[in-house]
């Protein structure tokens, strides 16, 4: 039998061996044989991605934003609270979370009602700690400065337009700053966004002046343009950034860069602390002692590609 080369030019039923396996349009059929081959037009492979599998990735991005609003709240969160803060009707929201009930990533309190993280995201953490090389790095350097310190110690890299805490070690005061790992702050404020703006690209501090003046945090807070560029200039001429009261009253942050071989910002140690505690005596003592540990981190953590 001789070949034939056929083209549909609307929406047609195809079958291979009585079996019907969908609509094609822009397909060329190629029957050789008594065999039905298809061949796929650049017209039809070069279509944008339907609806349908529009709504497949809307669902696993709204679920996502789900386990990333209980978060951030660092807390449970009613159905009520999840309509209004992610903008999602009742019934989607409660399939979402019933699905991720069931897959264990979300829990349940029938008598609070209301939602909070899963015990598979621990699961899940743990395997990324023990899998993370860098983070079997961080953690002995940063218990090292902490034990020397007093003060809580930290290690941050920039994800989008957030800095991402990889690691971190609490100071053991009764008083003393949370710094929760995984957590995420967007910029510009805290010294720790003040090292990625003066070490980063000039096109994230672009970005970043474009967008002033910020809605400040605290009274203290750098806002406008001319003062985030002061604060950027200080950091470049000193090597690390001290900042009081920007991020949060009554906290002080202590942020060194630390450098992939290249010269390129790999991350920010931040040391956190209560401002009563962070004396000049303290800081003098801690500024030379940290930017030696920014270095040996730089040298330790070479060739490591940390993704996040």
């Amino acid at each position: 039998m001789s070949s034939v080369l056929s083209k549909f030019c609307g929406y047609c039923p195809v079958k291979i061996l009585g079996v019907k396996i969908g609509m094609l349009s822009g397909a060329y059929l190629l029957i050789k044989r008594g065999v039905v081959i298809i061949a796929i037009s650049d017209e039809f492979q070069n279509k944008p991605i339907s609806k349908e599998a529009e709504r497949y990735n809307a669902s696993l991005s709204a679920s996502l934003d789900i386990l990333d609003y209980i978060g951030e709240v660092g807390r449970g969160a009613t159905l009520a609270e999840l309509r209004h803060a992610l903008k999602l009707n009742k019934s989607r929201v409660m399939r979402l979370c019933g699905t991720l009930c069931m897959k264990g990533y979300l829990s349940y309190d029938a008598e609070m009602e209301f939602y909070s993280l899963g015990p598979r995201l621990l699961t899940l953490g743990k395997v990324y700690e023990r899998t993370a090389s860098c983070i079997g790095i961080l953690r002995p350097v940063l218990e090292e400065i902490e034990e020397k310190l007093h003060e809580t110690i930290s290690f941050h890299v920039r994800r989008g337009d957030r800095r991402f805490c990889l690691c971190a070690v609490e100071s053991r005061s009764q008083v003393r700053y949370i710094m929760n790992e995984g957590s995420e702050s967007r910029y510009p404020f805290g010294s720790i966004w003040k090292v990625l703006m003066a070490y980063g690209t000039e096109e994230l501090r672009q970005q970043i002046y474009s967008e002033t003046p910020f809605q400040p945090e605290t009274p203290f807070s750098a806002v406008t343009r001319e003062a985030l560029e002061k604060v950027v200039a200080y950091t470049l001429d000193r090597g690390y950034c001290l900042t009081d009261g920007d991020h949060d009253v009554g906290s002080m942050g202590i942020s060194f860069p630390v450098f992939n071989s290249d010269g390129s910002l790999k991350g920010v140690l931040c040391l956190s602390g209560v401002t009563e505690r962070m004396t000049d005596e303290v800081i003098n003592r801690a500024v030379p002692y940290l930017r030696e540990q920014a270095k040996r981190l730089s040298r330790l953590l070479e060739g490591l590609v940390i993704r996040v």
